[in-house]
């Protein structure tokens, strides 16, 4: 998280679980949130204990997205990360405390698809992106058949996505 912050990335809290701020406190992080989500309306508009960061509603959170959330309430990661889909599509990550630590989606980890213009690679190019893997497109765009159709599929791909980068070879 520290490195994090010194690049200049924003992190924000998920959940304002009380187990969450004992993983905060023991870490010495929790002064470098920007501020916490919460689903219960009793915790938003109060303030987290000692560091005193803003508790907010994930509404609330749409204006000033983080580059990350820390995931405060590990045991429910799974179910929060299939609920931010669009966050994650948008770049967003999460760390996760548990059984070590995780940044999702693992941005270090990036899978190769040759010939993404074509029809089976750009089906596979949609299924894995919508899955939130990252994705290195390569395609050399031949005339073995259509051209345009190969360059109208990729514009369905190319700028809507930021896990998703395209070379022409």
């Amino acid at each position: 998280v520290l490195y994090l912050i010194k690049k200049n990335k924003v992190i924000a809290g998920y959940g304002a679980a009380a187990k969450g701020m004992t993983i905060l406190k023991c870490s010495n992080i929790g002064n470098k949130l920007k501020y916490f989500v919460d689903d219960s309306p009793a915790k938003q508009g109060l303030y987290s204990p000692v560091d005193h960061v803003p508790i907010i509603s994930r509404r609330d959170s749409l204006k000033d997205q983080p580059d990350y959330f820390i995931i405060l309430a590990p045991n429910y990661s799974d179910v929060i990360i299939q609920k931010e889909k669009s966050y994650i599509k948008k770049g967003g990550k999460f760390i996760i405390p548990k059984n070590g630590i995780t940044v999702y989606p693992n941005w270090l980890m990036k899978i190769l698809i040759t010939g993404c213009a074509g029809f089976i690679g750009s089906h596979l190019t949609k299924q894995l992106l919508s899955n939130n893997y990252c994705i290195i497109g390569i395609d050399n765009l031949n005339n073995y058949y259509s051209v345009k159709l190969k360059k109208d599929r990729l514009k369905n791909l190319i700028g809507k996505n930021k896990n998703f980068k395209f070379y022409k070879i």
